[in-house]
């Protein structure tokens, strides 16, 4: 249903109608991409997204759950995290219940929280770090995207043709 590439174009995310979120990366002992299943979701996974340090994945679905995952490979991310580890793959840092399916996701600039829009018109503000979340109810009714401004900003892009501004939240 959809691909796309870490920041750092080593990693990609897709997601499927068969409750599949997978994260490819090449192998270099393999000499071959290679994906690896996150699994967690019960129907399609229709968004996700890595974070800028890619080491959590943020996805979306129509079960009407975000899901914080941690997509850390050692082979790909080690060299860029000095010598600490991340979370083992797979491992689930934090879900959140919508009341409706997901429709967007993304991550801020320093990819200390993520943003998911849902179809309930709301903006879920995720804070997997202190396992914090906060709702934003939209008053101009759902989006279908929500693009990262800077640390402390988004742009919600509604289904009304019209792009909002939401910041200091």
């Amino acid at each position: 249903l959809f691909a796309k590439w870490n920041d750092r174009g080593d990693k990609f995310v897709t997601g499927t109608s068969e409750k599949k979120l997978f994260m490819g990366y090449f192998s270099t002992g393999a000499g071959w991409w290679t994906g690896r299943n996150i699994k967690g979701h019960k129907s399609s996974v229709i968004c996700a997204r890595i974070d800028p340090n890619s080491i959590y994945c943020i996805s979306g679905s129509t079960d009407m759950k975000v899901m914080v995952t941690s997509c850390y490979e050692p082979t790909i991310d080690d060299p860029y995290l000095g010598g600490t580890q991340g979370l083992p793959f797979g491992t689930v840092v934090m879900e959140v219940e919508c009341n409706s399916w997901v429709n967007s996701v993304c991550w801020n600039s320093s990819g200390a929280f993520s943003i998911a829009a849902a179809q309930d018109a709301n903006v879920y503000i995720i804070n997997h770090y202190e396992k914090q979340q906060e709702i934003i109810p939209l008053q101009h009714g759902a989006v279908s995207m929500v693009i990262p401004k800077g640390e402390n900003e988004f742009y919600a892009v509604g289904f009304d043709r019209q792009i909002y501004l939401y910041s200091n939240f």
